[in-house]
Order: C-alpha cells, then structure tokens, then sequence
C-alpha cells in the first residue's frame, strides 16, 4: 500500500509539473553480454520508456550470469524496475541497488580515499547493472520538490531485503545563482553479524549478534571558486560500544587551477553502514590541478594515513601526473609522464614500499605507454612517510610495454608485462601478454581480450558485445 501511495504521488506530480510541455515518447532498447573463457557468461536487458512532457522515464532491467558448464544452481538472475523524474530527480527503484553518497561514504572508510569536496556526491541511488552474490533486492524511493523560491526539500527511504530501512532527508538553499548549500541526513538500524575468533587464542573476543544504530548527516557548500564539506556519523551497537565517523574538506580555486585538501578520523567504536567496524585512526590528503593550453594538465595529490596522533604513519602515498599540450602537427610527440610512490607499514602479507613511474609517446598514429613498478621490503616498525623514499631490497620488479592504435571506430591494443618476484626466497620470472581490439559504431559495440601467460597452456579470452538503439516519436509522428 506504501508503495501505491508513494508511486501514485510520484506520477500525479509529474503530470502537474510537465503538462504545460509538448508530449513526446522515446523506447531505448540495450542488450549487452560477455563471456568469459571458463568463468561467466553475463547478459544484461535494459528497456527503457521516456514521456518527455512531464519528464517521466520508466525502465526494467534483467541482469543473468552463469557459468559457462550453465549449472542452474551457479546462476544469478536479478530482475529490476524503475521509474524516475527528470524535473524532481524523484525516483521508484526495484532491484539490487548502488548507493552514492553520504550513506555509501560511511561504507568501507579505509577502503576508499579521502573525501576531497570534489567526490561529496549527492546522496540518490540507481539499479546496479552487473549480478551481485552479496546483495539482495531492494526498494528505493526518493522524493525531490521543485525548486520554492531558494529551496528544495528531498526524502528517501530504503528496503533491502530483510534489513532494517534506511531514513534520508535534506534540504538544498540557493544563496545566489552561484552559491548553493546542501544538508541532509540519514538514520538506520542494524543487526551486526556474529564475531567468530580465528583461533583459541585470538585477540578479538566471541560476540554474538547485536543491534546497532547509525546516525549521519552532512554539509555542503559550493561556489565556482570555493566549496567546503563534512560528513559526521554516529553509531551505538550493543556488547561493543559506541563511536564516530567524521570528515572536512575545502576547495579553492577554478580553472585553470584548483586546491584540495581533505581530514577524515574513525574513533571510538564506530560501527559503519555495513556492520563493519573499521579501526581507530585518522587520513588527511591535498590535490592541486593545473589546466594548461591545447589539452595541458597537471595533477598533484598525496595523503597520509595513521593510527593514533604522534605515532608513526601506516600509510603514505605521493602521486604525480602531467599530460603534455597537444601540437597542431607532429608526428612524434609526448602524450603523459606519471609517479607513484606508495608506502604502507600494514601491507599484507609484508609491509613495504612501492614506485610507480611511465610515460606515453604518440609516434604518429600509435600511442606506446611504458612503466615500471618496484615494490620493497622493509622492517615493519618504519614510518611509512620514509618508506616512499627509501627501502632496503625490493620482492617485486614490473615492466609493461602497450602499444594503442586508433582509427576511426576501431582500437586496437596489445601490452607485454614482464613480472619478477620473490617467491620462497627465489626470484620467479614470468610473462603475459594481453590483446585487446574493439569496433564501436552507430548500435553498439564488440570487443575482445585475449591473455596468456605461457601459451597455449595458461591463457583466457573475454568476448563483450553491446546492443543499443533510440527511437524518438513526437506529434509529427516518428524520428530516429
């Protein structure tokens, strides 16, 4: 009943916002599928059904993956159905479901990177168009107003499976045409699974399944030059206690260049949005662009990551980027140089250090891209902030050598990676070498990968086709 009710107010509104509109319809059919040598074949339906007056969109969607042998008790199908407002961003969704947003910011924090202001998406949700074995169907319902003078209110709630729903709410104020505010928040109950020790003298104690609260909400503010965003969440779990989850960032500047930094800590026992209970520390993390003449840019980021205040770093990263001005005419030119260095004192199964460095060259028609990685081992009681700079023996050394040629609607790509590494205090040498072509034109798409370590003994292939088209009717009749 919930549902009729929520639909039915979605469609009425609609009708009333676009009816000063000329009505007009499109159908987007989409069929695409891959097969994968030995593994998976995945098929993917996508059906859908525009009226442009009142901007409605419908779709359904059916998502298949089974294994090759087609053993019925391997197979994944998942049905999906949708219904969306362009005008509103209102939204009905049935099916597996992606977060974005704040709610998928409090997922896997330490899996992600820092929340720079750039990357505070909206929080929304759409069907996930690959299978899914962790996840079950769901319902998605979000309701936007229209623009009242400088406000806009929003909602949504979301059921997945036998979870316990999950409550948003939040407001967007326009200041001026060029300074607006966001604020939202959410609210949801859970049951967190049972602790299991790994061995009898584990550190981590049995515990049982517990119910747990979260409570988050976040701020956003953006102008072209400036912009700042927080998020803060807090969870209370029983038998394991409470916690929090915050983070801040900042934005200055607009093209040609832009500065971002960004602070994000985990403290107490906070229990994320999965159920997971991330552990105790803090990251903070800076990016600086430059965007040059003829396709010039430059980028520059780094962040550190640790456990506690004054203690060493766990883990640093330094990246470098800078893609060179495109000429008028040359036939050999440079297209991009990038550098890597990584360090990490809780890397598994050894911690270690890790320098990344390649360069593109266009000779002629052909892009060559080279690169070379390094990974070292290092004692584990080291600040990760020197581990970037130095390390005392290496366990990995990676050479890639791609070559992309272009045409038209056609790519084709080939690369040679040439691996050493230690293995059982031996160096193991050993090889692969990947092909890649693909056709694009006007309907869809067909690609193909093949891949082979030591052929013809150890090789695989990955085939991809896409399907799609667009018919278009208005009063006139049809148009393509």
């Amino acid at each position: 009943m919930l549902c009729f009710l929520i639909v039915s107010e979605l469609i009425c509104g609609c009708c009333i916002f676009g009816q000063a509109q000329k009505t007009g319809f499109f159908l987007e059919p989409l069929w695409s599928a891959s097969w994968e040598h030995e593994k998976n074949i995945i098929n993917r339906i996508d059906l859908k059904f525009g009226i442009s007056g009142p901007g409605l969109l419908f779709r359904g969607q059916l998502v298949d993956r089974r294994p090759v042998t087609f053993i019925e008790t391997d197979a994944l199908t998942a049905l999906g159905a949708a219904m969306y407002h362009t005008g509103t961003g209102s939204r009905f969704l049935y099916g597996i479901i992606t977060e974005t947003g704040l709610s998928a910011r409090l997922k896997n924090i330490w899996l992600h990177g820092v929340p720079l202001q750039t990357n505070h998406s909206p929080s929304s949700s759409d069907l996930t168009t690959t299978p899914s074995s962790t996840k079950e169907e769901g319902f998605f319902f979000y309701l936007g107003s229209p623009r009242l003078g400088p406000v806009r209110l929003f909602s949504s709630v979301y059921f997945e499976h036998d979870l316990q729903p999950l409550y948003a709410a939040g407001i967007d104020y326009y200041f001026s045409p060029k300074i607006w505010m966001k604020i939202e928040g959410l609210y949801t109950e859970q049951t967190v699974k049972a602790r299991q020790p790994s061995t009898w003298f584990s550190k981590e104690a049995w515990l049982p399944e517990r119910a747990s609260r979260l409570y988050g909400g976040s701020i956003n503010v953006n102008h072209p030059f400036w912009g700042i965003s927080g998020d803060a969440a807090y969870s209370e779990t029983f038998a394991f206690g409470k916690g929090w989850y915050g983070d801040i960032s900042f934005r200055i500047g607009h093209r040609p260049w832009r500065f971002q930094a960004g602070f994000d800590m985990v403290n107490g026992a906070f229990t994320d949005r999965e159920g997971a209970m991330p552990d105790n520390g803090f990251r903070t993390g800076i990016q600086f662009e430059v965007w040059g003449k003829a396709g010039a840019f430059f980028k520059l980021s780094g962040n550190i990551q640790g456990t506690e205040f004054g203690e060493p770093l766990s883990k640093s990263r330094l990246q470098m980027s800078y893609y060179f001005p495109v000429p008028k005419q040359s036939a050999v030119r440079l297209s991009r140089i990038h550098f890597n260095l990584e360090g990490d004192s809780l890397g598994q199964p050894d911690p270690g250090s890790a320098v990344k460095t390649g360069f593109g060259l266009y000779l002629g028609p052909v892009l060559a891209a080279s690169e070379l990685s390094i990974h070292g081992d290092d004692d584990n009681n080291r600040n990760a902030l020197l581990r970037i700079a130095d390390f005392k023996a290496w366990d990995m050394l990676s050479f890639s050598e791609e070559l992309q040629y272009r045409i038209k609607s056609w790519t084709f790509r080939a690369k040679f990676t040439y691996l050493i590494e230690e293995k059982k205090s031996e160096k193991v040498h050993s090889y692969n070498i990947q092909v890649y072509s693909a056709v694009n034109w006007k309907w869809g798409r067909i690609s193909g990968t093949f891949s082979f370590n030591e052929f013809p003994d150890d090789w695989t292939y990955t085939i991809r086709c896409q399907l799609k088209s667009k018919f278009i009717f208005d009063g006139n009749g049809k148009k393509d």
